[in-house]
């Protein structure tokens, strides 16, 4: 039944998207980034996993992107190599992107990646189909996100690393649905920290504007 009422959400919310127009989605996603730029996990944080956006019906990233390049941080971006598993390789430049199969810019796999030797990751920025105020994320349903911050997580105790990966998702804010809403499975991640244009959602439920 989980499942069931998962792939409801999302085809709804495909629908929901499909008809938001372009201008629309690039102020959202202004708004978005300029709440994520002065965060203070942001500010302190040297290792940071981002984003490219998909080309429709998402929230836009190229400038997040550009930003955290610009300052000097550590980038990492995702690179599917399974049926449900990906890896976050570092970029130095968004001009060494290649267009995968969803036509998304993604690392050629080539550079350094999280879990490479001590490379950590400190913040991620995650995206999602749909989300809730109770800070529940619905990806696509391949579980890349879940199954890298389990892996990232076991690697980090093996290691005696540090572990204290931050999970902020970011979304549109059409993409936020009432508290509780969406099913968890005791293998989906919470997050830290939603944003919105409208809101920070944080733990306990709170948001702020």
């Amino acid at each position: 039944m989980t499942q069931v009422y998962k792939k409801k959400i999302r085809s709804l919310m495909s629908k929901v998207l499909a008809d938001l127009s372009d201008q629309l989605i690039e102020a959202e996603s202004s708004s978005v980034c300029e709440k994520v730029l002065s965060l203070p996990e942001w500010i302190k944080s040297k290792n940071v996993c981002l984003f490219m956006s998909m080309p429709h019906m998402e929230i836009r990233t190229h400038e997040l992107v550009h930003q955290a390049l610009k300052q000097g941080k550590n980038v990492f971006l995702p690179k599917c190599e399974g049926r449900h598993t990906m890896s976050m390789y570092q970029v130095y430049s968004t001009d060494q992107l290649i267009i995968n199969k969803w036509q998304i810019p993604e690392p050629d796999g080539l550079s350094p990646k999280v879990m490479d030797d001590e490379i950590y990751c400190d913040l991620i920025i995650m995206p999602g189909v749909a989300f809730d105020s109770n800070l529940a994320r619905l990806g696509h349903g391949r579980g890349y996100y879940d199954d890298f911050i389990h892996r990232y997580k076991a690697w980090c105790s093996q290691n005696s690393s540090r572990c204290d990966i931050y999970k902020v998702g970011i979304c549109l804010s059409e993409q936020v649905l009432p508290n509780h809403q969406i099913p968890m499975s005791p293998l989906d991640e919470f997050l830290d920290l939603l944003i919105t244009p409208e809101n920070i959602y944080q733990r306990h439920n709170t948001a702020k504007e």
